[in-house]
């Protein structure tokens, strides 16, 4: 009932957003733009490249991308966008994530650079980035892009510009380079972000006439109300130094995450340049096709009001695939530490025979409004990681219990990584790994935490931090 409501709201939002008029302009990548072009928040793919180079940092595998324009590819910017990221990853050290990426256009209609160059021409005009993201703390990341751009008119028709006067098919080209840096931050459900386009203000000069980028600040959230649900909004152009812009959107995966339903509003604050976007995903899992993930997406977006002769709508389709070498869909300790045990947690007041040497059954703890009275095993001897490990899944085990409702047979892959002072630094579930419910994934979580703090590191462990798995399985 709840995902009927929340489907309903935004096609609502989407209905109301078509009422004002819009012109053919857009950015890239099929699924930020079917979600209203809000991403520098959320950044949680490959499309990074442009929106957030920070967020690549967080990536874990190589990415690859393509959407193309599949309509009106001579009236709408940005026709192909390709690109490529690669997590550097090194003896388990995290080294940032490097990305690469290629947007193309030709335009040819009427071309306008904010009224300082408006002419009858064809336009082609080439980006080639290379992107940069690393994460200098937990939760935190910074980046940047480095922009190669070529920009070249070819008049279709005689022109008068800046008191010269140009034949027809003549042409002037330019190229120039830019400069983009951005934050990231995560924090619970929320994620933040900033990008400032630009921050060179790079000029292009064409026919005579100087063409320059604005130093572009673009703001943006997100939050994740539920694991499938993903709400965005984001400002372009928050110092007005041109037009600030106001866009939203919202994504919502169906289908045991196989399905996504998008939506958005493109600048929903302007009496122009508005559109109401929408989109669907689909996602064959990593499983399937032998530890490659593939997604395909589509993106719409309604423009009303355009000039005679301009569709209303652009569409666009692009696919995006998550490669399994490279990089490591893990935290990234100092050392890690593999804890192998499967505990599972039942319902039933009674001890039972593991069918597996490596599952162990026990007991239930009390439910979680009655305080767990700890055992003190702070004061054993520790002398290896192995003997921390089994230090702390001795503590998680004496605070794991079932949920009183329901049936169960799942299990939850759980990554967490612990500080030298025993506190947990991160905490994060492998999806892959681990079942579709997301209230056990959620309270697995809280075991976890409720097993916390750990013991200090032991001297002679000279680590900052360890990382540690522990599939955690609920029966009863």
């Amino acid at each position: 009932m709840k995902n009927r409501k929340f489907i309903l709201i935004l096609l609502t939002i989407g209905v109301w957003l078509v009422s004002g008029p819009g012109s053919a302009l857009a950015c890239v990548g099929a699924r930020p733009l079917s979600m209203g072009g809000a991403f520098v928040g959320v950044a949680d793919d490959v499309n990074a490249v442009y929106w957030n180079p920070a967020a690549l940092a967080m990536l874990e595998t190589p990415e690859l991308t393509y959407t193309g324009m599949i309509a009106e590819r001579d009236e709408v910017n940005y026709d192909d966008f390709t690109a490529f990221v690669y997590p550097l990853r090194l003896d388990n050290q995290n080294y940032g994530t490097l990305g690469l990426s290629f947007i193309n256009n030709i335009d040819k209609a009427s071309v306008s650079y904010d009224s300082v160059l408006t002419v009858d021409a064809e336009a082609k005009d080439q980006w080639y980035v290379l992107s940069y993201g690393i994460k200098p703390a937990e939760n935190f990341s910074l980046g940047c892009n480095i922009r190669h751009k070529m920009l070249e008119l070819k008049l279709k028709a005689q022109a008068t510009i800046g008191g010269t006067t140009y034949s027809a098919e003549a042409s002037d080209e330019d190229e120039a380079w830019g400069m983009d840096l951005a934050a990231f931050y995560k924090i619970d459900k929320f994620s933040l972000g900033l990008l400032v386009q630009d921050i060179n203000e790079p000029e292009y000069t064409l026919f005579g006439t100087n063409i320059r980028y604005i130093r572009n600040f673009r703001p943006g959230i997100s939050f994740k109300p539920k694991e499938n649900i993903l709400l965005s909004a984001e400002i372009y152009d928050a110092t007005d130094e041109l037009d600030r812009d106001l866009r939203i959107g919202g994504e919502m995966w169906l289908l045991e995450d196989t399905f996504a339903l998008r939506v958005g509003g493109y600048n929903v604050n302007e009496s122009s340049d508005r559109a109401a976007t929408t989109g669907f995903g689909y996602r064959i899992p990593s499983e399937t096709l032998g530890g490659i993930a593939f997604e395909i997406d589509y993106a719409c977006m309604y423009w009303a009001d355009v000039p005679a002769g301009t569709d209303e709508f652009t569409h666009m389709v692009g696919f995006k695939v998550s490669l399994p070498w490279g990089g490591e869909a893990r935290p990234t300790p100092v050392k890690k530490v593999e804890a192998t045990k499967r505990y599972v947690v039942t319902k039933a007041p009674k001890k039972r025979q593991a069918s597996n040497a490596q599952v162990e059954t026990f007991e239930p703890s009390p439910p979680k409004h009655i305080e767990v009275q700890k055992q003190d095993i702070t004061s054993q001897k520790v002398v290896t990681l192995e003997e921390y490990a089994d230090l702390l899944r001795d503590r998680i085990k004496q605070c794991l219990y079932c949920p009183t409702k329901g049936s169960y047979d799942e299990e939850v892959f759980v990554q967490f990584v612990v500080s030298s002072n025993g506190q947990i630094k991160q905490i994060e579930i492998v999806n892959e790994l681990s079942t579709k419910d997301t209230f056990l994934k959620e309270f697995a979580i809280h075991n976890i935490k409720k097993a916390s703090p750990f013991p200090a590191f032991p001297e002679e462990f000279a680590v900052e931090e360890l990382s540690f798995e522990l599939p955690i399985g609920f029966e009863g």
